[in-house]
């Protein structure tokens, strides 16, 4: 008992500590800027296993939608997945440490590797690790066969979406992935370049896209 405690309170310190960054939700890119932290290595090491967790939990796949449309999919990896059907709304919750309220709109159909899937995505309010997904991937928006378009559901994910006339859910129950870079990421290996230095590192050279009239700038 008493070192569960002393194991929340040490997660409960990081988190609060890092300013709740997966909680700070904005509505303009132009407010993302990442700059070098100037943290101490061991506060950034456990700061970023507590977000390398907090990517495969299943309790922070949970998503809601709001919009019209039919649709289904279930999925034990890619390889072994069906569905079908076609969405427009508004989706929100979590994708990890990715955490927000978002326009979606999604059509699929297939079984297995045959499988086509098209997701265009427009973050509303999100916060800074939402954005910079959106930012990486937004060209790679469009219709493609779906093993190739890991960057919307990654080919290890396990999970189902159902969306029935104007109410959906969608849920990673278990992102393999992420949950090899939690374990790895114990001896400083980082397979999914999420962490504090790598992030910093991709932005070196990265803009900020064009939102409600803001011009891109450079990131410092």
């Amino acid at each position: 008992m008493r070192r569960t405690l002393i194991c929340t309170a040490l997660i409960a310190v990081i988190f609060v500590g890092s300013g709740c960054a997966m909680f700070k939700l904005r509505k303009d890119y132009s407010k993302v800027q990442d700059v070098k932290t100037g943290e101490n290595a061991i506060y950034t090491y456990f700061k970023d296993r507590l977000y390398d967790f907090i990517d495969w939990f299943p309790i922070f796949g949970l998503k809601g939608t709001i919009g019209e449309g039919l649709l289904f999919n279930v999925r034990v990896t890619k390889v072994a997945q069906v569905g079908a059907g076609a969405i427009d709304g508004e989706k929100f919750g979590f994708k990890g440490r990715e955490v927000g309220y978002w326009h979606e709109w999604r059509g699929e159909v297939g079984v297995s590797l045959v499988y086509i899937n098209t997701a265009r995505k427009t973050p509303l309010i999100a916060n800074e690790f939402l954005f910079d997904e959106y930012k990486r991937t937004r060209h790679k928006q469009k219709e493609d066969i779906d093993i190739y378009r890991n960057d919307d559901r990654h080919w290890a994910d396990i999970g189902f979406t159902i969306h029935l006339g104007f109410v959906g859910l969608d849920w990673d129950i278990l992102r393999l992935k992420e949950f090899f870079d939690f374990l790895v990421g114990i001896v400083c290996l980082d397979i999914t370049k999420d962490d504090t230095k790598n992030r910093l590192r991709r932005k070196e050279t990265e803009f900020i896209p064009v939102v409600g009239g803001v011009a891109p700038t450079p990131i410092p």
